[in-house]
């Protein structure tokens, strides 16, 4: 009796657009670069670090930039009700 072998295939894993990124830039920098493997992890490790620290200093540049908006707002609410209430004929 001849037993047939079976073969497994793996569920296909999913990438993200990110990842797939990565493994562009990484094939490049390894062939067009000649980087080594962990010169290559180290560097996509340190892109994304910028990457996300930029996406958060945008995010606090705009938090800031509405603060001011609204302190200057009350800023300005404050004067006028605080210059009416001085300039008002008392009888």
């Amino acid at each position: 009796m001849v037993q047939k072998q079976r073969h497994y295939k793996r569920p296909a894993q999913e990438i993200t657009g990110q990842e797939e990124a990565d493994q562009r830039r990484a094939r490049r920098l390894a062939s067009d670069l000649g980087i080594n493997t962990a010169g290559v992890q180290v560097i996509i490790y340190l892109r994304g670090q910028v990457v996300n620290l930029t996406a958060r200093v945008n995010q606090l540049e705009t938090d800031l930039r509405i603060a001011q908006l609204n302190t200057g707002t009350r800023l300005a609410r404050f004067r006028q009700e605080y210059s009416e209430g001085i300039w008002e004929d008392t009888p």
